[in-house]
């Protein structure tokens, strides 16, 4: 014992011993908790777990937000797309009237490469 004393051993396994208490008393007040390590590239990976809760799947997004001095994260649902004119809208913008139209208001414009004399 006095060996350990000497070399101030006992001080550091009695620190050691205190870390590991506080984890342990951590993690039995939050059982729904998960620990990552964030890597030196801001990444981390979240635990199994986590992602079958919310429905998490490789390449979802995950929008992040600080709120009260937490960080959360809720997944984003992509909006289903729609397309910019669907097929046949433009239907009634296609009338002959509106043709006969067009053609008379283009007729007067040069169609084509101008010819040089």
């Amino acid at each position: 014992m006095d060996f350990l004393n000497r070399h101030g051993y006992q001080q550091r396994i009695h620190s050691v011993l205190q870390k590991a208490l506080e984890a342990r008393a951590l993690l039995r007040d939050n059982l729904n908790m998960s620990a990552t390590i964030i890597d030196k590239n801001h990444r981390m990976t979240l635990p199994e777990s986590i992602c079958a809760a919310v429905g998490l799947k490789p390449n979802d997004q995950v929008e992040w937000r600080v709120e009260d001095g937490e960080i959360r994260g809720r997944k984003l649902v992509a909006q289903e797309t729609k397309e910019a004119f669907p097929r046949g809208s433009l239907l009634k913008y296609l009338t002959p009237e509106r043709d006969r139209d067009q053609l008379a208001i283009l007729s007067g414009c040069v169609q084509g490469p101008v010819e040089s004399n």
